[in-house]
């Protein structure tokens, strides 16, 4: 396998050695040049507006749902089940993330 390597390197720079500069057709450079001057007087110009946009809309967007939300459940503040357990004793008693003092304050 050793002896391959060799032979396999040098195929792949013989080969490499007929390769020869491609030529670019004629005015390639003034119009790639014309191109990129237009894309920088004209396209900047209309991407500067979009982005700020997109941004204060969406913050629009979350401004209106809070509303909405805050607006649909006013009044009902947390809210008890049932037996007259709050919600979020229900909750707190699920996940056992109860807030109970190692300290007694009665002390």
């Amino acid at each position: 396998m050793n002896k391959k390597k060799p032979i396999i390197t040098n195929e792949i720079l013989n080969s490499l050695s007929d390769i020869r500069r491609a030529k670019a057709p004629g005015f390639f450079y003034t119009q790639l040049r014309a191109r990129m001057e237009n894309e920088l007087s004209v396209g900047r110009q209309g991407k500067r507006i979009w982005k700020p946009l997109l941004i204060i809309s969406g913050f629009v967007i979350i401004l209106v749902l809070n509303g909405w939300v805050l607006y649909n459940n006013r009044g009902r503040g947390a809210g008890s089940d049932v037996n007259g357990y709050d919600k979020f004793q229900i909750v707190a008693n699920d996940y056992r993330i109860n807030n109970f003092l190692p300290v007694d304050l009665n002390q």
